[in-house]
């Protein structure tokens, strides 16, 4: 699970019986300072995280100077198991935020999507080979990852369908003129 503290970003990682298996202070790791809070009226957090296998990939945003970082982090064995990789986003505002990550197993890839559009990828096995792209010039919201190669997202007033086309998410569909929430069911269950 990730969250923060009052600008304090964590990961903790428990089992079935509610035990703690591992549980990191990443502003700390990362020797960050407390500033970037979230934004007031949203609940997201400005970090996420995502399993790949037994390992997790770790995604920490500091809104303040709007660089991203990420690395992959082995909770069983309590070490990180890539160094930290960073870069600034870029046309985005201070309240800009990870809204999700998803990792493709049939791609074999991580994908972070960010509020404000930008959406950070890499190969899952090399963190270090990432792009950064602009996808759509509006706020993004609700977001899944369907048969890992469709993005469907809450736009502003519609609902946005991506695909990946030469290795950038691509918007190839818009049902404009909805309001709510998207979810994603598969059979009679709510995911």
């Amino acid at each position: 699970m990730a969250y923060q503290d009052d600008g304090i970003q964590k990961v903790c990682w428990v089992d079935n019986e509610c035990k703690e298996l591992d549980h990191i202070n990443v502003t700390e790791m990362l020797g960050l300072d407390d500033l970037s809070k979230p934004i007031t009226g949203f609940s997201e957090p400005m970090i996420c995280c995502n399993f790949v296998d037994n390992d997790v990939i770790v995604n920490l945003y500091h809104r303040i100077s709007k660089m991203h970082y990420h690395f992959k982090y082995s909770f069983l064995n309590k070490e990180m198991l890539s160094p930290i990789f960073n870069t600034e986003i870029m046309n985005c505002t201070p309240r800009n935020f990870p809204i999700e990550v998803f990792y493709s197993l049939i791609k074999e890839e991580v994908h972070i999507f960010y509020r404000q559009g930008q959406c950070i990828s890499f190969p899952v096995d090399d963190p270090e080979k990432f792009t950064q792209d602009k996808i759509i010039n509006q706020p993004l919201g609700d977001m899944y990852l369907i048969y890992d190669e469709v993005v469907v997202s809450k736009g502003s007033n519609s609902i946005l369908f991506f695909k990946m086309v030469e290795g950038k998410w691509t918007l190839y569909t818009e049902l404009e003129g909805l309001r709510g929430t998207v979810f994603f069911c598969r059979g009679n269950k709510r995911i």
